[in-house]
């Protein structure tokens, strides 16, 4: 039975879609919490590459779910594309990031976010 739950998960961890940062989050939790870890490290890896990235609300639960199972280089992959999809809007924009990366235990990529945007609009005359 292990195995079967093993296989599933593991075709789930390559194959589903990471759109929805909610559900992301509960699968990684869910095999996680399963010792399904090569699984949910699958997983990771994808929502790191793919989840969402320009919603500060789907940020905040993808950075908390892999921060929650350990995946903390999957976290800085993931706040590393946040800042560069993010850090050329204006500080209205990148403030809820900002805070994000803060409440995650991630105040390096949130000093990093503030100093990108801070250039971008220097960049742009303002």
């Amino acid at each position: 039975m292990r195995k079967h739950a093993e296989e599933l998960a593991d075709r789930v961890a390559r194959g589903m879609p990471v759109t929805e940062a909610t559900d992301v989050a509960r699968l990684l939790e869910a095999m996680s919490h399963a010792g399904m870890t090569e699984q949910a490290s699958v997983l990771a890896e994808r929502a790191a590459a793919y989840a969402p990235a320009r919603d500060a609300g789907d940020v905040a639960v993808v950075l908390n779910a892999l921060k929650g199972i350990a995946a903390h280089e999957e976290a800085e992959r993931y706040a590393g594309r946040v800042i560069a999809e993010v850090s050329g809007s204006g500080p209205a924009t990148v403030a809820p990031f900002w805070y994000v990366m803060r409440s995650a235990g991630m105040p390096t990529r949130a000093l990093e976010l503030a100093q990108r945007s801070d250039e971008a609009e220097r960049a742009d005359g303002h």
